[in-house]
C-alpha cells in the first residue's frame, strides 16, 4: 500500500513539475520573443534593416503568432532578402487569405515588386476583415487614388476624405489626396487641400510637402513658405537642416543662406543645420563665409581640447 501510494504522489510530484517547466518554458518564449520585436523595432528606428529582419526572424522562431514581428518583415519587405522571407513565410501561413494579416504581409511583397494592381486587390480585401485598421484602409485608399479606374479612384478619394478626421493617420490621407491631385493635374484641388491642411499649423510633414507642391505651380507662396518655415521652426536645428536639404536639392540654395538668417544661434549648432547650410555655401559660391565658419568650428574644437 505504502509503495502504491509513493509512485503516486511521485507520478503527481513529476506531472506538476513538467506542467510547471513547460508553462515556465511557454511564458520565456513569449517574453523572449518580446524582446526581439522590441529590439527589431529599434533597429527600424535607426535605420538597421538588416539587424531588423534577424530580429524580426528570432521573435517568430520563439512566437510564430507574434504580430509586431509580422508587421516589420512586411515593412521590410522591399528589401530583397526580407522578400525572400516573406515569401517563404507566407507559404506556411494558415489559413492563407483568411488571415489578414497575410494579406498585408502578401500585399506589401506586390508592392515592393511594383505589383500595383496585386497589391490594391489584396489590400482591398485586407480592410474587409472586422480587425481591419485605419492603417489597413489607408493603405488601400491610397493605392486607390492613383488608379486609373474612375470608380475605383472615386472610392478611394473618399476614403482618404473620411481618414483625415482620424488622427492616427490624418497626416498621410492628406498627403495622398494632395499627391493625387497632383498627379491628375488638378493643380487648384492639389492647393486648396494643401492651404487648408497648412491653415491648421505647419508641421515637418505639411511643410515639406508644401515646397513640392508649391515650387511647381506658386513661386510666390513657395517663397513666403520657404521663410516661414525658417520662422516657425527657428530653435529646431534639426528641422531647419531638413528644409536647407531640400532646398539645395531642387536648386533654391541661395533661398536656404537668405531666410536661414531667422534660425536661432544655438540651432545653428546642431549637425543637420552646419552640413546642409555649408553645402548651400558652398553651391552659391559663398566661400568666404564657409571658411569663416570653419574657422570658428576649428578653434571650438581645440578650445575643447586643450581644456
Amino acid at each position: 500500500m505504502f509503495r502504491r501510494r509513493f509512485i503516486l504522489v511521485t507520478a503527481g510530484l513529476f506531472v506538476s513539475l513538467l506542467a510547471a517547466a513547460i508553462f515556465i518554458l511557454k511564458d520565456w518564449r513569449s517574453n523572449s520573443s518580446l524582446d526581439a520585436a522590441q529590439a527589431a523595432q529599434a533597429a527600424m528606428v535607426h535605420n538597421q534593416p538588416e539587424k531588423a529582419m534577424l530580429a524580426a526572424r528570432r521573435a517568430l522562431q520563439l512566437n510564430d503568432h507574434n504580430r509586431r514581428a509580422q508587421e516589420i518583415l512586411a515593412e521590410l519587405a522591399g528589401k530583397s532578402s526580407a522578400a525572400i522571407e516573406l515569401q517563404w513565410r507566407l507559404g506556411r501561413w494558415p489559413g492563407g487569405k483568411h488571415d489578414i494579416r497575410f494579406c498585408r504581409a502578401a500585399a506589401a511583397i506586390a508592392l515592393a515588386n511594383k505589383k500595383y494592381r496585386e497589391a490594391l486587390d489584396l489590400y482591398q480585401e485586407a480592410i474587409q476583415f472586422p480587425q481591419a485598421k485605419p492603417s489597413d484602409q489607408l493603405l488601400f485608399a491610397r493605392l486607390a487614388a492613383f488608379s486609373t479606374n474612375p470608380t475605383e479612384m472615386a472610392e478611394g478619394l473618399t476614403v482618404l476624405e473620411g481618414l483625415k478626421s482620424n488622427p492616427e493617420v490624418e497626416p498621410e490621407a492628406r498627403r495622398a489626396l494632395i499627391l493625387s491631385a497632383m498627379g491628375r493635374e488638378e493643380f487648384e484641388i492639389a492647393k486648396s487641400q494643401l492651404d487648408g491642411w497648412l491653415s491648421g499649423g505647419l508641421t515637418g510633414t505639411n511643410l515639406l510637402l508644401g515646397l513640392d507642391v508649391y515650387s511647381q505651380i506658386d513661386q510666390k507662396r513657395f517663397n513666403e513658405l520657404v521663410k516661414q518655415g525658417f520662422s516657425t521652426f527657428k530653435q529646431d536645428g534639426k528641422m531647419c537642416g531638413q528644409i536647407i536639404e531640400w532646398l539645395n536639392q531642387h536648386d533654391e540654395s541661395d533661398l536656404a543662406v537668405e531666410y536661414s538668417k531667422a534660425v536661432d544661434p544655438e540651432a545653428r549648432n546642431n549637425v543637420y543645420f552646419e552640413c546642409g547650410y555649408g553645402d548651400a555655401l558652398d553651391r552659391i559660391g559663398g566661400w568666404s563665409e564657409l571658411l569663416d565658419l570653419s574657422c570658428t568650428e576649428d578653434s571650438g574644437q581645440t578650445e575643447i581640447i586643450l581644456r
